[in-house]
């Protein structure tokens, strides 16, 4: 179930992104192709979720946040984070 902070057309989930499980999305929010989130997970407004991320279960990413190439579980992400 994908679910957002606001509507549908506020954040962008690409082509070949795969989303499974809780999520909710926040506001002018990316997730690239190639990028798998699988919730329950929260990824809040403005961030971007690069490609080649594994992202999930239990996962928090606060706004403006940046994540690139690697795998996250089982964590929170602070505001303003480029990883």
């Amino acid at each position: 179930m994908l679910d957002s902070i606001g509507t549908p057309q506020q954040f962008q989930v690409n082509d070949g992104a795969e989303i499974r499980g809780n999520i909710i999305v926040g506001k002018n929010t990316t997730i690239s192709r190639d990028s798998f989130v699988t919730g329950t997970a929260i990824i809040s407004e403005t961030c971007t979720i690069g490609t080649a991320v594994r992202l999930g279960p239990y996962l928090r990413i606060r706004n403006n946040a940046t994540i690139k190439k690697c795998d996250i579980k089982n964590s929170m992400i602070m505001e303003g984070r480029k990883d």
